[in-house]
């Protein structure tokens, strides 16, 4: 077999194998959206109403992936076509926005600590509104931030034993409206059970994308040079989307179980479980 001929079998098979996970991507925002749909309306306590935000954003964002992805209904390309760097801020944007709904919503842990994490979700929303609101001269905006109340959460964080229990640095952090959570994305990962020391290598590499740091536009450009764009494109979107699959599927299993909505048997849900199980040993 000449290379010429080797090279495109390469790339049908890489090609082939993209077009049926991103087929298994777009199955999976479907049930996303249908579950996320059951929530219309619902009044519940903060803890799942959150959960019920975070859903939104994660599948409206998904549904702009796929208007950027070959192969799928909603696909506004081909593929010859790959929105790389795009594509890859999104996904991080997406897996950031799973790790969080788990971290404030759906794992199990006590009502202390739960309501640790809620109170730094409204500290940080506040504060940092009236931050950017400062920042970008919001008048209006600042007149209506209610700066007592935040004084009031600040005062209930720096008297909570988990906040008391941290390092100074990170206390700091979280006061100055820096950091979200007491936990990083890795931690929170470690957490979900998802493989601690591959989550961080997949992480560094969406990040890489999402702020056009000198390897990844190093990587863009030989890859154009020398001519296996697709090939370079398609390789990294395979192993991206298998594990944005796996991060939705986990998700949805979750998500079912904190509002007691249970997946019916279907070759549907045999695919959700197959990318769950692949993420977690909770679902195998």
């Amino acid at each position: 077999m000449n290379k010429k001929r080797k090279k495109n079998l390469l790339e049908e098979d890489i090609k082939e194998s993209l077009s049926d996970i991103i087929s298994d991507f777009e199955l999976i925002v479907k049930m996303l959206h249908e579950m996320s749909y059951k929530f219309e309306n619902v009044t519940a306590p903060i803890r799942k109403a959150i959960s019920t935000h975070f859903l939104a954003h994660i599948g409206d964002s998904c549904v702009s992936i796929l208007k950027l992805l070959p192969y799928n209904e909603l696909s506004a390309t081909n593929d010859k076509e790959f929105a790389i760097f795009f594509n890859l801020s999104l996904f991080r944007n997406v897996i950031e926005a799973t790790n969080n709904l788990y971290y404030y919503s759906l794992e199990e842990i006590t009502e202390e600590e739960s309501n640790f994490r809620l109170l730094l979700f409204y500290y940080h929303n506040e504060l940092e509104t009236l931050n950017m609101a400062e920042l970008l001269s919001f008048e209006t905006t600042i007149k209506e931030i209610d700066v007592k109340q935040i004084e009031e959460k600040k005062y209930e964080i720096l008297k909570d034993p988990i906040y008391l229990s941290l390092d100074k640095n990170l206390k700091k952090l979280i006061i100055d409206g820096k950091r979200y959570s007491h936990l990083t994305q890795t931690e929170i990962a470690k957490r979900r059970g998802i493989d601690f020391k591959y989550f961080r290598g997949l992480y560094k590499l969406l990040s890489g994308y999402t702020h056009s740091l000198p390897f990844a536009m190093d990587s863009i450009a030989v890859s154009t040079v020398h001519n296996f764009s697709i090939n370079f494109y398609a390789s990294i979107l395979n192993i991206v989307i298998y594990f944005l699959n796996s991060c939705l599927a986990d998700i949805l299993l979750r998500m079912g179980k904190f509002w007691d909505l249970h997946l019916s048997k279907s070759d549907e849900s045999e695919i959700v479980y197959e990318y769950a199980s692949a993420l977690t040993e909770e679902f195998k």
